[in-house]
């Protein structure tokens, strides 16, 4: 498949097994997300891998691991009434 272009090439793990990008491909109408590694299972993302680690589309963004909310963060969902319970104002 025929690559138009490749934006924002960024690593998704830090042991540099795969890129996320967005790919333009000639046969699609836009751009779209796609993550390509030396092991996929279709050579069109093998061969985009291998253009990506030569810098073929620039420089590939370092892998930035999600931020994670603080556990004090975190709150529990309110409850809500069993089946048995059906507050007044539904009835």
């Amino acid at each position: 498949m025929q690559v138009e272009f490749v934006d924002n090439p960024v690593w998704a793990d830090a042991e540099h097994t795969m890129i996320n990008a967005l790919v333009k491909w000639a046969h699609l109408s836009e751009a779209h997300p796609f993550a390509a590694c030396a092991s996929d299972c279709e050579a069109h993302g093998r061969e985009l891998f291998q253009r990506l680690v030569a810098g073929e589309f620039g420089e590939v963004a370092e892998y930035s691991a999600p931020v994670l909310p603080e556990p004090s963060d975190i709150h529990p969902p309110t409850a809500t009434p069993s089946s048995g319970d059906i507050p007044q104002s539904v009835l």
